[in-house]
């Protein structure tokens, strides 16, 4: 019997050989899932390894930076690539409802026509706030916040704090919360880390 490649290096006892001996089928069948299970893994850890790569090639920021990020939650949300970095983390949690509610009403804040405000308004507190809104995009907020958003939303002419009271306590609930586990991640750990940080970057050009 002869064997392919991918199967010699399980061969590691004599007790190995004697079973693929008397036992070929089912030793070769053990190899192959042996063998699977090493390439998935490797896969795995490929495609992380791809993605975090993926992101330094379109941005300029490093560890001085990611340094930042861990002393204020605010210099955080206020970098562009920081809240990408941090969003990413989110999306991997499945929970990046509050951080796309926050991003949406700083969005909103930065309007200056009436009627984009009023529709924009409108189009937020639906998305976010509303019991008809998506579970994967509702917000966990008070009945009293809720309200007050309503009602500030329903005015004839919402302003620039329609949403105040609801971005405060989404805001305050990210940083006990999910910044804190960020703050902890391999994600944000390998940007932080400035010896990894140039060995990303370095291998950053085999990518395609």
């Amino acid at each position: 019997m002869q064997l392919s490649n991918s199967l010699l290096p399980v061969l590691h006892s004599p007790v190995q050989i004697i079973c693929l001996v008397f036992f070929p089928l089912q030793f070769i069948q053990n190899g192959i899932n042996a063998f699977e299970t090493r390439i998935h893994r490797f896969r795995l850890s490929a495609s992380g390894n791809r993605n975090m790569l993926a992101w330094t090639r379109i941005t300029s920021a490093g560890p001085a930076d990611a340094q930042k990020w861990a002393e204020s939650f605010t210099a955080l949300l206020s970098s562009k690539h920081g809240s990408s970095l941090y969003h990413s983390f989110l999306r991997g949690e499945f929970s990046n409802e509050n951080l796309e509610f926050w991003l949406a009403v700083e969005d909103y804040k930065h309007s200056t026509k009436p009627k984009d405000m009023a529709a924009k308004a409108q189009q937020i507190y639906k998305d976010f706030l509303t019991v008809q809104a998506s579970k994967k995009q509702q917000v966990n907020l008070d009945a009293e916040t809720r309200a007050m958003t309503l009602a500030n939303v329903q005015s004839d002419s919402p302003d620039q704090h329609a949403f105040d009271q609801a971005q405060r306590k989404i805001q305050h609930m990210m940083e006990r919360d999910s910044y804190q586990r960020f703050l902890k991640s391999d994600l944000f750990l390998q940007v932080v880390n400035a010896k990894n940080w140039k060995r990303l970057l370095s291998f950053s050009p085999s990518l395609p």
